[in-house]
């Protein structure tokens, strides 16, 4: 059963997540300042209460000091000569190994393999090349297109289908005849290629095919998506990356162990500090969106309640936005951006949506109905377990897979929002991810990436 919500102070119909530490106001999620894990209403009662929390915080370093020190007195006292040469030998390893790790950066920067390859190290976002800018088709949009690829070929030859320079497909074809069947064409030029390989190595090309793939329409981007078909047992999860990957791992796991392909709206400064996990993405088969360079606000809701773009916000603000992560995107995995775009804390209008379809953008939000219950948006980021917008893990899986199991539509075609990191100490919703998948899947639901749902709408 919903439990009574809680509503900001300052929008009356916006969840509650906090309680100001000093005056017990309740706050959004966008109203909300916060220092040393605390939240407050404003900044006069944020530097109200700076004082006693620096003093504290001076408190408990002077404590640790003291501690550590004596102690180190004390096992000095008692430490025998030969004692004192094992630490001065093992202080020289310690000083010689972070030497090695110097050295080994500097190999790294002057050598064949840059610095952005290994996991874990930003991206260098220097020199990016922007898009100089996007021309929406005219008079129509298709939606998905495949085709077949079929021919002859001597006996015993491996033949291979290359879509880009990306092997797709292999086959060993018994009699001479190979096809490969419904191969997808993705948005702009392709180029396929078909290769015949002898048993002694030796490749030959068969054919070369190029097609083109039209440009959507404006009227198409237009239109924000937040639901797919409702007459098809289908959702899609969708998880945005923002700043942490700290439950990326455990999600990309869950998905990969039951061959389950999402939607993932990434940030650049996401891209730029966790290369490692977009490429698991990309490798994993998942699609990527734009979720923004640096997650900025773009209307007034956290002030008024209003969508009203802020002052600030322009087109060409938010051209550069999308086309610096899509840059950057490019840059660390070698593909393009699907072109579908969320927009930070939901903040989006009309004039916003027709910027960035004016970029090349689909907007992409989350299903939302009548109250909490029908509303997709899993509040996973909601960590303060004393907020009365808290769901635990297990209620936010009980609310999917109870709705699944309504009669139709229950949640055909619902687009979910989780994200990849979490501020969460315990109870981690995407711990029940694996349950979620197979529940769904038991109630006759298949999970797709929010491409095959705008596919299916065609």
């Amino acid at each position: 059963m919903p439990r009574d919500v809680d509503y900001c102070i300052n929008h009356p119909d916006v969840a509650a997540t906090d309680s100001c530490a000093r005056c017990g106001r309740k706050l959004c999620y966008n109203c909300q300042m916060r220092m040393f894990g605390k939240a407050y209403c404003g900044f006069p009662h944020l530097l109200a209460a700076f004082p006693r929390l620096f003093l504290k915080g001076l408190v408990w370093l002077w404590e640790r000091i003291r501690k550590g020190t004596a102690w180190l007195w004390i096992r000095a006292g008692r430490m025998p000569k030969h004692g004192w040469v094992e630490l001065v030998l093992a202080l020289g390893l310690v000083f010689s190994l972070v030497e090695m790790l110097h050295l080994r950066r500097a190999v790294l920067r002057l050598g064949t393999t840059s610095e952005s390859q290994i996991k874990g190290v930003a991206v260098d976002t220097t020199g990016l090349a922007l898009s100089a800018g996007f021309s929406p088709g005219k008079g129509g949009m298709v939606t998905s297109n495949k085709i077949d690829v079929s021919g002859q070929v001597e006996e015993n030859r491996i033949v291979s289908l290359l879509v880009d320079g990306r092997l797709i497909r292999v086959m060993l074809p018994e009699t001479g005849r190979f096809q490969f069947d419904a191969v997808p064409l993705h948005r702009g030029q392709n180029r396929l290629e078909v290769r015949a390989i002898t048993p002694d190595g030796a490749v030959s090309i068969l054919q070369t095919l190029l097609f083109t793939y039209g440009a959507p329409t404006l009227q198409y981007l237009l239109a924000d998506f937040s639901r797919g078909p409702l007459d098809r047992k289908e959702v899609a999860f969708t998880f945005d990356g923002g700043s942490m990957d700290n439950a990326a791992e455990d999600i990309l796991n869950s998905l990969g162990q039951r061959g389950v392909k999402c939607t993932f709206f990434l940030t650049g400064e996401f891209i730029q500090q966790h290369p490692g996990t977009v490429r698991r993405i990309v490798a994993d088969g998942h699609d990527v969106g734009n979720h923004t360079w640096s997650h900025p606000h773009l209307t007034s809701f956290a002030q008024n309640g209003r969508q009203v773009t802020l002052p600030n916000v322009t087109a060409e603000k938010l051209r550069i936005e999308l086309a610096k992560t899509a840059a950057l995107f490019k840059k660390t995995t070698g593909k393009d951006m699907a072109p579908l775009w969320r927009a930070p804390f939901g903040e989006i209008n009309a004039e916003i949506r027709r910027w960035a379809a004016e970029a090349g953008y689909r907007h992409v939000g989350w299903t939302a109905g009548r109250g909490s219950d029908e509303n997709m948006d899993t509040m996973d980021w909601v960590s303060d377990r004393n907020s009365k917008a808290y769901r635990s893990a297990d209620e936010i899986a009980a609310k999917i897979l109870e709705s699944s199991k309504m009669g139709s539509p229950g949640i055909n075609g619902a687009v979910i929002l989780m994200h990849l990191g979490t501020e969460r100490r315990d109870d981690f919703p995407h711990k029940r991810l694996p349950d979620i998948l197979d529940g769904l899947k038991n109630n006759g639901y298949r999970a797709v990436k929010v491409s095959d749902m705008l596919a299916d709408r065609s």
